[in-house]
């Protein structure tokens, strides 16, 4: 496996091509990119502790939560720059946490890595 890679059976909902696409579909259809929000994730029902969690558990879980939320934000930043010479300006960015964040529960550890502040 190469650096970067994911693991055999394991995917990425959004990669970076497709949050490139999802960004100019709103630019194709708005003309612009003024906010992106995130407010997405997976709290996989078959909960489990660390020591029990399977690699794909695991890899899903973070591709969801956290792959994608970065191929969205790149994205969206570098149109969000090109809009800031313009008279409208840039654009907001805005990541919505969630009760995982501050729950501590060993079963929650996927869905914490990406919300704790």
């Amino acid at each position: 496996m190469r650096r970067g890679e994911l693991p055999r059976g394991a995917k990425r909902s959004i990669d970076h091509q497709r949050g490139a696409a999802t960004g100019a579909s709103a630019i194709a259809a708005f003309g612009r990119l003024d906010i992106l929000v995130a407010n997405h994730g997976i709290w996989p029902p078959e909960d489990a502790p660390i020591d029990r969690m399977s690699d794909e558990q695991w890899h899903r879980t973070i591709a969801v939560n956290v792959d994608s939320v970065f191929g969205l934000v790149k994205h969206s930043v570098g149109q969000m720059k090109k809009q800031q010479m313009t008279a409208q300006g840039g654009g907001h960015i805005v990541l919505v946490s969630s009760t995982p964040a501050s729950a501590a529960k060993p079963s929650t550890v996927t869905m914490r890595l990406r919300k704790v502040r």
